[in-house]
């Protein structure tokens, strides 16, 4: 029958010759078979001349971002991975960082005090009970020793015989602790009451999105224009001791949804670096202290608030962890009309005084 099938084919495109189309069609009045793949060939050409049926909106954004995300680095298409590297950076720049800060700094030999030798000795030569004799001078620096009674001087007998008054006693002190170190010379004394020994000047390094919630939600791929994004820096001076200001830049992901005026439906996801002006509070507690961040800002579309609810762990004198919940809300406008974007997320990161 491929003879018989080919004719068919050629009926079907209107290729077949006039002078065979007779054949054919007594063939296809003799046989069954054939008249039944007449039928095929005949349903699957309507089917295929016929208008492909819509599709709808959503999946052709699946699709789409499918093939984005499949064009994409591997960096930006398993975020996880990014996030672990970005806190393993953040790690070891800490850790050069605050065993920079936390150095002392080098000084003369003659800035420190010799400590006498231990255990300290001190030779008393005690007088009668009746006199009161002056202390004499000693060249040494670790003995005190008092100078012997006069032969004349009368010694009751009903004295407990503790200490002779002609036979010296050296009496050993104890070994000074190293707390209780004497201080350079012009060194001044710090307070250690708690919330009198305040910085003047706080650098913070946060990782964004990290895990985030926003309305509205657009799942489209998002290249930053300044090769940054999903980080946060601030600088804070204090202005009382819970108390601090300073500003902050940063750079993350956008969702916007939005429409023109003549009806067109954008969705995208931008990424937008953003500049505020922030305030800090902190409990400044020994071990886990609450903190509150609130910032106002700008980016290139339209203003932006934030507001960060965590708390610090110590890391060292100089440096401490930070984790917490973030919410920000972007507000931009377009023709003429102004759309809103929501976002709540958890954010981690370190922050170190000077």
């Amino acid at each position: 029958m491929e003879r018989e099938i080919l004719q068919i084919h050629q009926l079907l495109d209107g290729e077949l010759p006039i002078e065979q189309e007779e054949a054919l069609f007594l063939k296809l009045a003799a046989d069954e078979e054939l008249r039944a793949a007449f039928r095929q060939h005949l349903l699957l050409n309507r089917l295929l001349q016929a208008p492909p049926p819509p599709v709808p909106a959503h999946i052709q954004e699946l699709v789409l971002q499918q093939i984005e995300r499949l064009r994409q680095p591997f960096l930006q298409r398993h975020p996880w991975f990014l996030a672990m590297l970005s806190a393993i950076g953040g790690a070891g720049l800490a850790t050069a960082l605050l065993l920079l800060l936390s150095s002392p700094p080098n000084m003369p030999d003659s800035a420190y005090l010799p400590l006498p030798p231990s255990p300290l000795e001190v030779t008393l030569n005690l007088p009668a009970p009746s006199n009161r004799i002056p202390l004499a001078n000693t060249s040494s620096p670790d003995q005190l020793v008092l100078p012997s009674p006069e032969p004349n001087t009368p010694f009751s007998e009903t004295s407990p015989p503790l200490l002779s008054a002609a036979e010296p006693k050296t009496l050993p002190l104890l070994p000074r602790k190293p707390s209780e170190e004497l201080p350079a010379p012009g060194a001044q004394l710090s307070s250690s009451l708690p919330g009198h020994d305040h910085p003047n000047l706080l650098l913070s390094l946060r990782s964004l999105g990290i895990w985030e919630l926003s309305l509205p939600e657009v799942n489209l791929p998002s290249r930053p224009s300044v090769g940054i994004r999903n980080l946060a820096l601030g600088f804070f001076t204090h202005l009382a001791p819970h108390h601090a200001i300073g500003a902050e830049v940063g750079s993350e992901a956008f969702p916007q949804v939005f429409s023109t005026r003549i009806g067109t439906l954008y969705r995208q996801r931008p990424t937008l670096l953003w500049l505020g002006a922030s305030y800090r509070w902190s409990a400044d507690l020994p071990s886990i202290s609450p903190e509150v961040r609130a910032t106002l800002g700008a980016t290139i579309v339209g203003p932006i608030g934030r507001l960060w609810l965590g708390a610090s762990v110590p890391l060292g004198p100089t440096a401490s962890a930070t984790f917490g919940v973030e919410g920000s809300l972007l507000g931009y406008r377009v023709d003429g009309a102004w759309f809103v974007t929501r976002k709540l997320g958890i954010s981690y990161g370190i922050t170190l005084a000077r």
